[in-house]
This record gives C-alpha cells, sequence and structure tokens, in this order.
C-alpha cells in the first residue's frame, strides 16, 4: 500500500464552551479519507469537569488517550492552542497540526494586536458567575459576526447551549482564564511540526492577522484563508477545505493557499 493509500488519524479538538459535535461535518466528509477521533475537553459535551486544571498543559494532557498511537491533530480556537502545546511537548505523538483560527495569544496587550480587548475578556469573566448562558449567547454572536450566511454555522454551534451540553461555571471560568494568560509566541520555532493554518477573512475572535502570525514563525506551516467566514466559518465549509486536508493529511508538501 502506498503512502498516499494509507489512511491517517485524525484527532479533533473543539473551541471554548463547545463540544465534540462542531465537527460532524468534518467527519462525514473526511471520514473516507481517515480515522477520526473527535474529543470533549473536560466539562464539555457532558463531560466531567477536572477541578485539578488550573493551566494548559493539564487541559492538553486529557487528550492524550487520543494520542496512543500517532495522529494528526486539528484544533479550532482554543482547541488549537491545546493541539500547539500537545506538538510541543509530545512530539513522537502529533504527526502534523491543522490550525483552525487560532492565535498564539487571545488577549492584546505586550506587543501583540492581533488579539480581543482585555474588556471584552473582563466582561465574560465578570458574567459568568450571575448568567452563564447570557455569556454563550453573547459569545455565539461573536463567532458568528462577519458571516456572510450564517444559519449553517448557527446550526453547529448553537447547541453548546443546551443544557445538557452547556458547560458548567468552573469549567468556563477556569478556560477562560486559560485563554487569557496563555502566550505561545516563544514556543512556535520549537514546534516543528509540518502545520496547516487556517484563518477566516472577518474572524472577529481571532483575527486573520494572528493566523499569519502563527504561518510566519511555525518553521513548517502553510497557510490557507478562506473568505466571507468569521470565527467558526471552518467548521460549516469543509468542502472549501476538503482537497486541501487531503493533500495534507497524506503529507503534500506545504504551499501558500487561498480560498
Amino acid at each position: 500500500m502506498s503512502e498516499r493509500d494509507a489512511r491517517p488519524r485524525l484527532v479533533l479538538i473543539h473551541g471554548w464552551a463547545q463540544h465534540a459535535g462542531v465537527w460532524q461535518q468534518w467527519e462525514e466528509r473526511l471520514s473516507a479519507i481517515a480515522d477520526i477521533e473527535s474529543v470533549d475537553l473536560p466539562g464539555h459535551g457532558g463531560t466531567r469537569w477536572d477541578p485539578a486544571i488550573r493551566n494548559l498543559d493539564q487541559l492538553a494532557d486529557s487528550v492524550l488517550p487520543a494520542l496512543e498511537h500517532r495522529a494528526a491533530v486539528c484544533g479550532w480556537s482554543l482547541g488549537g492552542m491545546v493541539a500547539l502545546n500537545l506538538a510541543m511537548r509530545y512530539p513522537a505523538r502529533v504527526d502534523r497540526l491543522i490550525l483552525c483560527n487560532t492565535t498564539p495569544r487571545f488577549l492584546n496587550g505586550d506587543s501583540w494586536t492581533h488579539g480581543v480587548d482585555p474588556s471584552l475578556h473582563a466582561g465574560f469573566r465578570r458574567r459568568i458567575a450571575d448568567d452563564p448562558s447570557r455569556v454563550l449567547r453573547d459569545f455565539l454572536s461573536l463567532q458568528l459576526r462577519g458571516e456572510k450566511d450564517s444559519r449553517q454555522t448557527l446550526g453547529l454551534l448553537r447547541g453548546a447551549l443546551l443544557d445538557t451540553l452547556r458547560p458548567g461555571r468552573d469549567t468556563l471560568q477556569v478556560t477562560l482564564d486559560l485563554l487569557g494568560l496563555t502566550d505561545l509566541r516563544d514556543a512556535l520555532p520549537d514546534i516543528g511540526q509540518p502545520a496547516l493554518v487556517v484563518a477566516s477573512d472577518a474572524d472577529a475572535v481571532t483575527p486573520a492577522a494572528a493566523a499569519g502570525y502563527l504561518a510566519r514563525y511555525l518553521p513548517a506551516a502553510c497557510s490557507i484563508t478562506l473568505r466571507g467566514c468569521g470565527h467558526a466559518g471552518p467548521l460549516s465549509r469543509p468542502h472549501r477545505l476538503s482537497g486541501t486536508l487531503e493533500d495534507f493529511l497524506h503529507g503534500e508538501p506545504s504551499r501558500e493557499l487561498a480560498s
């Protein structure tokens, strides 16, 4: 069997306040070419929160059972930060990276202008204690900003608002704090796995400039930008990525891409 015919393994990691179900369309489109496992981070998708988690290393370690065998790892948003952490700390387990709407640093500040205003983060953090449902609704609206057609994306994301899937206050608080504290910029030059960086041109959460930074400082990265999409655009538009993803998973040479 040739390398092109071999089935790669692909582990999918969702973003903040979401769950593994956001990858439904990716699973449907890519299951013919890859063995796929979508994971729920602790406290998400109905899984139990681990109160011992206090940093990104501990959150990332929750994904290790899915990496018993070497695999490509795809992360969206916070999931992309987790994927970068895993690639840095467990290079023997992570074959390559797909980073969707990911940033090395979530908040503006400290010579970084490709994030969100710290006041937005502080407002979310303040409101979690009193009204987590409102925080999730507000964050959903932020993710849909810039979408030319948000109906399909809304259908994927609104499940996080259901009581059975909605993360609890502790999960939301701690993981939001992790987003605010994480800065992976210095680690990027040491992450040598091939990386496909996927951005959206209208992303209001992780601006396309943040993806450009990743593509520039990761040693073996190529990038693609989806037009007319917001933060969750790649999740609902895998048809615009499928050829690129198949080539990348089978080890085709990196190149600059556009969509």
